[in-house]
């Protein structure tokens, strides 16, 4: 495994922050508001680093360049909000703001006790913001993994770091800190603030699409202001086509939250290569206060009539025995947490069995070993049942992976993912599904076809059509699992519950280019909960002599209790419902639809599970704080904090 440069022991803790404050929920958007949060991090407490068994005195700071902060300038800073990823060993901490790291520290206020988690430290004196460059930062001394970062790209801005044997020691440089940005950030206050500026972080489009059929186009933005964003206005510029202008409502993005947004679908006309050119214009019907940051671009999409667009297939083996299994899961859910169309199935297996452990996911073995032998062990993950070692995928001991099977590293398993994402596909797929919910009876029907009517192009040998269950939100109370505090607060999600067709899948043919399997009959047992299930559908090759040939070409998925059937190349409509939450009392309300949900503390730990759809939620067995649930929609996962008073 690698390790950082500074800090070396790591230790993976899942809470997802793409939320709005609870006092600030459901504000109109004409509503001014006083106060913004300002940061880099996204809020997510993915990696927490130390030095393990060595107490040390550590050091860090944000930095917000003179152009970023004289936007602000009137303003006063009221609050520092510092995440801690362990608990400290001891309690000697300050937090600080200054214009020079390297010079004594204008601002400097002791805090008595930080607590694991997140902290909000009220000033003593609100700080005057002038629109001077400016550090925010903080001091503590712990053994342990107290350092918290969001694990997402290194931002020099965010990782400022300096770790001291006693606090009088000038001449220890500053430096900058792997893992992406510190969980630090400040609350300002002001009549002057910024209301309607929005920040393109990231432009998620795929780098091929079918001439003439849809292709999704989503952005991942930031709100850089103090009101919330409930809706963006977008144009989108295919190179040689008429812009075509979206409006998506319905969002729910507080000061500093980032989001991922499906914008709408795009249409090549023609066969050839495109720059795609998109441009937010309009935060909540006004314009944008900030242009500059507006604008992605997507050069070389390359449209061709026999793409068609892809899901990723994700395997994960994982069982209740194993300690480091916990880790891999968060690996993998804040990696899925801005990218779409992945598909997620854990096996149980791979170190040892468990009580979900199905004997067939035993015989996928097979695609730990290449032709010259290779190891088992979980966690082991495999995308497409493809062989990543050229991108990367090592074995866990260094190695390349000799197979499509490959150890979850943090460093490494998002750029895997990207790479999977980024390959076109050559053949559809579709689930079309039928479910009767009074006798638990599901029928299955995968149907695709091959767009250029050319099948020979997926080079197989043997095609096979693969059906799955999987279940989400399985109680650790009944299934522990080893490595999370004793299994008391861990859930097993996209846990596969049966395989509808052969261990293999089920041959399948193709007439005039396209196929269609038999329909499959199942009677779901009365202990599954259906609307916590997915049917997975897959097309792969098979050869029993090469577990490196097996590919899987394309793969679908939709929940059970579903009213509609799942085409791959179904559109998004942009103005989809989305969601919202607000905490009274006992009780928390939740705006918009969803499937099931899952709340967790600031610890990353899971404390509730909500099963079904609820507009009111009991909350009366939580203690006093800050949360965070988790909603399962059509849009995918949304996630939303609140706090309980």
């Amino acid at each position: 495994m690698k390790k950082h440069s500074i800090l070396l022991t790591a230790l993976l803790l899942l809470v997802s922050a793409t939320a709005r404050p609870a006092n600030e929920a459901y504000k109109e958007a004409n509503e001014k508001s006083t106060q913004m949060r300002i940061g880099h991090t996204d809020g997510n407490m993915a990696l927490n680093l130390g030095l393990g068994g060595m107490a040390v005195i550590i050091q860090g700071a944000i930095q917000f360049p003179a152009e970023y902060m004289k936007k602000l300038t009137g303003s006063k800073i009221t609050t520092v909000r510092l995440a801690i990823g362990s608990e400290l060993t001891e309690q000697n901490n300050y937090i600080f703001i200054t214009n020079d790291l390297n010079k004594p520290f204008t601002y400097k206020q002791s805090v008595e006790k930080l607590e694991k988690g997140w902290n909000d430290i009220q000033l003593d004196t609100p700080f005057d913001v002038t629109g001077e460059e400016l550090f925010i930062g903080f001091r503590y001394c712990s053994s342990g993994t107290p350092l918290s970062l969001d694990g997402r790209e290194d931002n020099n801005l965010a990782n400022w770091l300096r770790l001291l044997q006693s606090d009088d020691q000038p001449d220890i440089a500053w430096q900058h800190q792997g893992g992406g940005c510190h969980n630090l950030q400040a609350i300002i206050e002001g009549d002057g603030l910024p209301q309607h500026d929005v920040e393109m972080q990231k432009l998620v489009a795929k780098r091929y699409a079918q001439t003439g059929g849809k292709a999704p186009v989503n952005v991942i933005v930031r709100n850089m202001a103090a009101s919330d964003i409930n809706s963006l206005e977008v144009t989108c510029t295919i190179e040689g086509q008429e812009p075509i202008n979206y409006t998506v409502d319905q969002l729910n993005i507080a000061s500093n939250d980032i989001a991922f947004v499906k914008v709408g679908d795009i249409t090549f006309e023609n066969n050839g290569i495109y720059n795609l050119d998109v441009q937010i214009n309009k935060v909540n019907g006004v314009e944008d206060e900030n242009t500059t940051d507006n604008s992605g671009k997507v050069e070389n999409i390359i449209a061709k009539k026999e793409y068609t667009n892809r899901k990723v297939l994700l395997e994960h083996f994982s069982t209740m025995n194993c300690p480091n299994c916990p880790s891999a899961h968060k690996t993998i859910d804040d990696a899925l947490l801005y990218r779409d169309d992945i598909i997620h199935v854990t096996h149980h297996a791979g170190m040892g069995t468990d009580s979900l452990t199905l004997p067939e996911s035993e015989k996928y073995f097979f695609f730990y070993q290449g032709l010259n032998g290779g190891s088992i062990y979980a966690p082991g993950a495999m995308l497409d049942r493809t062989n990543l070692a050229p991108y990367g995928a090592e074995n866990g001991s260094g190695g390349g992976s000799p197979a499509p099977v490959f150890f979850p590293q943090r460093e490494s398993f998002s750029k895997l993912a990207d790479q999977r994402l980024s390959t076109h596909a050559l053949v559809s797929l579709n689930i079309e599904k039928e479910y009767d919910a009074a006798s638990r009876t599901l029928k299955v029907t995968v149907a695709g076809e091959v767009p250029s009517g050319d099948v020979s192009r997926l080079k197989g040998s043997d095609y096979r059509v693969n059906i799955f269950l999987t279940e989400d939100s399985i109680q650790c109370k009944d299934y522990p699992q080893n490595g999370s505090d004793e299994g008391v607060n861990f859930y097993h999600n996209s846990t596969l519950r049966k395989m509808v067709t052969d261990v293999w899948g089920d041959a399948i043919g193709f007439e005039n280019a396209a196929y269609r399997s038999k329909t499959y009959t199942i009677n779901l047992p009365a202990e599954w909960v259906d609307k916590q299930m997915h049917v997975v559908a897959f097309l792969s090759n098979l050869d029993a002599n090469n577990s490196n040939n097996c590919p899987v070409y394309n793969a679908n998925t939709v929940r059970v209790t579903a009213k509609e059937a799942s085409g791959i190349d179904t559109a998004t409509c942009p103005s989809e419902k989305t969601t919202g939450v607000y905490a009274a009392g006992d009780q928390l309300y939740v705006k918009g639809e969803y499937h099931n949900a899952r709340i967790y503390n600031t610890s990353g730990q899971c404390v509730q599970t909500i099963g079904e759809y609820k507009e009111t939620i009991g909350i009366d067995t939580l203690p006093q704080g800050l949360y965070f649930i988790s909603l399962e929609t059509e849009n995918g996962m949304q996630t939303h904090k609140f706090v309980k008073q």
